[in-house]
């Protein structure tokens, strides 16, 4: 965390590590991975496989966190598919003995989770090893990997209905460190279980549908923080005390940045080659759209930059984090972020730190984060302060006073600019959500509006859509501030559109035809083949989802070629249901049963029963004890 707090925008490739995650994996399916909604599944041991798309479904409720910062929006690209957008822009740092609320949901059309309704799932949690931090992963770990690294526990069992939990599933951590939670699937066998030793153990087929990774501190740093400081003068945090039960000495670090600067730049991660049991890190390359840091970054007494205190984004990263791979994973564009950084190493409580500001740093809100860690324990905290310069009205000191000149008589005012009158602005980074839905679906457009002029204003931004406006919002904008608008527009209708805001492109959207929902009925069943007249029989059959929706199915119990029953039920993709219809028969003879067409066999019913005799009687029998009870009575007649 220490590293991370200093270089904010290197966050995003150490908590995004997942989505390269299935590196050295084995395809459960042949070729390449496609661009539909339900993408692949890749063994990692006997009877466990990884769903690609895990890390995108499966989120930690950031509001639940101590400490809460924005991130860079990421992106997520590879060779045939297109952009997606990760819809992770916070981070967070939780508490120990603090509930944390689980999400699962379908965040994009391309990680279609209704594919798993249904399903039965479990949510493992793994406390990872004193020393072992997520970024050890470079690829995606077998299940040996995550036991030698890792201790688990099962917290939750629950359904996944209509793409989500069924449930609401929570987690309360009870050791500081980095955690690691797993959605798996699980089956009559148990699936993905959890042994008395901690350690995860296959007892049947199940595939991991979620992943997030979380760090937890035992309690949040206190930090005796200014309210503001002056542009090029030092803001200076006091009485900085970690908590720590320690007489070692702990690694303090505290940056301040301009946290509108990483909201309004998002991150790309490029995957330059197939998802695929060959990718590697190499085949990773991160489009970071802000190429320097301007400000001090000091290591002590060492303080690095050059004269203009400007300083390349790697070489901020090289500096704190180390060289992160071999090849050159980070692209770097021309965006530039205000931000100062200390580290020192000093001892626990009582701590002065002070972090340099830049004369030419705009006045604005800016955000700080301390983070403090010995060998075994992180402690965060964050806030706010502006950097403005102070209000030097006010008296003067003793003697006599000096009465102020007298005002020029009824002196002309300044003409107050109007709002947006030199507001100027530019439309950055516009996005879709998804480039391809099927109709009646939904897509986010985003856009980043900046104001480059030297006023506060407004801004009318509009979508357009095949050249038309379709909708407009007004945002207001002050002057060097951006601002994020978003539209959400649902198209009924298949085709390619293109889509804009104002003049800036978003792309072409392709909609398509909503495939039907498809089933099969199979293993239709009796439960007995033969029985008397005026009993009941079960039929059951298996209605499975073999198509690209969510759809009802109504199954229909045949007798003989006549439909005698209706059953609906309702089923998510891939998964499937049993029906039961229970049939009473009342005359003997042989019946053709069928589901929906599907044979269940050949139903025998023997004897007659009139439903007015004995148990255990016949008709000849009833008729007998009848003839004998009016001869009875003639008798006692005559």
């Amino acid at each position: 965390m220490t590293r991370t707090a200093v270089t904010v925008g290197i966050i995003l490739m150490l908590a995004l590590a997942p989505i390269v995650g299935v590196v050295g994996a084995e395809s459960t399916q042949d070729g390449e991975n496609d661009a539909s909604s339900y993408g692949a599944e890749y063994e990692i041991g006997d009877n466990v496989s990884v769903w690609d798309r895990s890390i995108l479904p499966l989120r930690a409720n950031t509001s639940d966190g101590q400490t809460v910062v924005s991130s860079q929006e990421p992106f997520v690209r590879s060779p045939g598919n297109p952009e997606v957008d990760v819809h992770r822009d916070e981070l967070a740092v939780f508490g120990t003995g603090e509930a944390v609320e689980l999400e699962f949901d379908s965040v994009s059309q391309r990680a279609d989770t209704t594919q798993y309704d249904g399903d039965d799932v479990k949510v493992i949690v793994g406390t990872l090893d004193e020393g072992t931090a997520l970024s050890t992963f470079d690829q995606m770990p077998s299940v040996s990997d995550l036991n030698e690294n890792a201790s688990f526990t099962q917290e939750a069992e629950t359904t996944i209905a209509d793409g989500k939990f069924a449930d609401d599933v929570t987690y309360t951590p009870d050791a500081p460190g980095a955690h690691v939670v797993l959605v798996t699937t699980s089956d009559e066998d148990g699936g993905l279980a959890v042994d008395e030793d901690g350690n995860l153990e296959p007892q049947g087929p199940s595939t991991i549908i979620g992943v997030e990774g979380l760090f937890v501190q035992d309690s949040a740093s206190s930090v005796d923080a200014p309210s503001s400081v002056e542009p090029g003068e030092n803001a200076t945090f006091e009485d900085v005390d970690t908590g720590f039960e320690t007489n070692g000495e702990v690694a303090h670090t505290i940056v301040l940045y301009d946290e509108s600067t990483i909201e309004t730049n998002p991150v790309t991660i490029n995957l330059t080659d197939s998802l695929d049991a060959n990718l590697s890190m190499d085949d990773v390359v991160v489009e970071q759209p802000i190429g320097t840091v301007e400000g001090v970054v000091t290591v002590g007494e060492t303080i690095t930059g050059n004269e203009t205190n400007r300083t390349p984004f790697d070489e901020v990263i090289d500096l704190v984090v180390g060289d992160l791979n071999d090849s050159d994973t980070v692209d770097l564009g021309d965006d530039v972020l205000n931000a100062s950084a200390t580290m020192v190493v000093a001892n626990d409580s009582d701590e002065t730190i002070d972090v340099a500001t830049l004369e030419e740093w705009p006045e604005k809100e800016y955000r700080w984060l301390h983070v403090a860690s010995t060998t075994d324990q992180v402690a965060t905290s964050t806030g706010t302060l502006d950097v403005e310069e102070e209000d030097e009205s006010g008296g003067g000191g003793g003697g006599i006073p000096i009465a102020p000149p007298s005002p020029d008589p009824d002196p002309e005012p300044e003409p107050e600019p109007e709002p947006g009158e030199n507001a100027t602005f530019d439309v950055k980074k516009t996005t879709l959500s998804d480039t391809e839905i099927e109709a009646g679906e939904s897509v986010d457009v985003k856009a980043i509006v900046e104001n480059v002029g030297d006023v506060s204003g407004t801004f009318t931004a509009e979508l357009i859509v095949d050249g038309e406006v379709v909708d407009e919002q007004d945002v207001d904008v002050d002057a060097g501030e951006s601002e994020t608008v978003t539209f959400t527009r649902a198209f009924d209708s298949p085709g390619a559109y293109s889509i804009a805001v104002n003049d800036a492109s978003a792309g072409e959207l392709v909609v398509t035809e909503r495939p039907p929902a498809e089933f099969e009925v199979t293993d239709a069943t009796l439960s007995d083949t033969e029985i008397e007249a005026g009993k009941s029989v079960d039929v059951t059959a298996t209605v499975e989802n073999v198509g690209d929706q969510l759809g009802t199915f109504t199954a229909e119990l045949i007798v003989d070629g006549e439909v005698v029953g209706e059953q609906s039920v309702t089923i998510g993709t891939g998964a499937e249901k049993t029906v039961t219809f229970t049939r009473q028969f009342e005359e003997a003879g042989e019946y053709e049963i069928e589901v929906s067409g599907t044979s269940a066999g050949t139903l025998t019913v023997t004897g007659e029963d009139g439903g007015d005799g004995l148990p255990g009687f016949g008709a000849p029998m009833a008729i007998a004890a009848i003839a004998a009870a009016l001869l009875a009575l003639r008798t006692r007649s005559d």
